[in-house]
């Protein structure tokens, strides 16, 4: 199987899958070293669990993006990725989009890079 994702500014790049479906990890990836190439302060949030070095649980760590980081114009943004039809956005997921959202940051749901070069610019962000 082979995946191709393109973008107007962006050569396109194929991601070339031997014989599996496409992970969630290979678009996140993919998406994240876009969004790096071009400038983005972005990071990878790692989700295993919700809790510190001390056990001191999180309750609001749940529904976190897969990618978070900032615009160059210092807007707060979160990428969730999901596989192509597969992908399914919990209730967590949903409850914490909002709060981004309600405090000015910007949340895009991604099954592939177009939706975040759309996402950005439905955004206003360049």
């Amino acid at each position: 199987m082979v995946l191709i994702f393109g973008a107007a500014s962006m050569s396109v790049k194929s991601i070339k899958m031997a014989g599996r479906e496409v992970a969630e990890t290979d678009i996140r990836d993919f998406i994240f070293e876009y969004l790096s190439r071009r400038g983005y302060f972005v990071w990878r949030d790692r989700q295993s669990n919700s809790r510190n070095f001390r056990g001191v649980n999180f309750p609001e760590s749940k529904g976190r993006p897969d990618i978070i980081g900032m615009t160059k114009d210092g807007r707060f943004l979160g990428i969730e990725v999901k596989r192509p039809k597969k992908g399914v956005v919990s209730d967590e997921q949903v409850a914490f989009h909002e709060k981004i959202k309600l405090n000015g940051g910007i949340i895009i749901i991604a099954t592939e890079l177009s939706d975040v070069v759309v996402g950005l610019k439905n955004a206003g962000v360049r």
